[in-house]
């Protein structure tokens, strides 16, 4: 059954998925290592001494990435640095709002597409859905006053998500283990 769950979303981001499993993949071979599923999410680290880490590489703008922990493109994730369980739970919470984005793409993209015939208009809104999403939390948090990224609504609650399985420090290590394998 979650065989079938795991295509059910896959279909569902296939808009997406078309562009960013390739995408992983590219990084993978310019800069990255460790490339792996983490459940059904590609993933890959940064190599140390890569041009988006290492701010002495010779490239322009080399560094640019040195002090980020990860990144999610739907169901792929880059990682800046070998990833800690809280992190990797924070970047597969950004996963699943991105299937939920996906998902909701998907179901408008077929009401225009039954309300206008218009395939090409149908698919844009599918592809454009996790997008959607993540400008309009920025936008959402730059008329808030506040950091439009940090205080962006998908990133509060994946640091949320983070703050509330660390202060499970007390948790017995077996019950932490099946809580994380819900965000992973």
């Amino acid at each position: 059954m979650y065989k079938a769950r795991i295509a059910v979303l896959y279909g569902v981001s296939l808009a997406n998925d078309l562009f960013v499993i390739p995408l992983i993949l590219i990084i993978h071979v310019l800069w990255g290592e460790n490339l792996r599923w983490e459940g059904h999410v590609l993933c890959t680290n940064l190599k140390a001494a890569s041009w988006p880490r290492d701010p002495m590489h010779r490239l322009p703008l080399a560094g640019w990435y040195a002090h980020w922990a990860g990144t999610t493109f739907g169901h792929a994730i880059m990682y800046g640095r070998r990833p800690s369980h809280l992190t990797r739970v924070h970047e597969h919470v950004h996963v699943h709002q991105m299937e939920g984005a996906q998902l909701k793409g998907l179901l408008l993209g077929l009401l225009v597409l039954l309300v206008t015939g218009k395939i090409g208009l149908a698919y844009l809104i599918w592809f454009l859905s996790p997008w959607a999403y993540l400008v309009s939390n920025w936008l959402v948090a730059i008329l808030r006053g506040v950091d439009w990224y940090l205080d962006s609504a998908h990133e509060e609650h994946a640091y949320l998500t983070e703050h509330v399985l660390s202060e499970m420090a007390v948790t017995p290590y077996e019950q932490k283990l099946g809580i994380l394998q819900k965000y992973i």
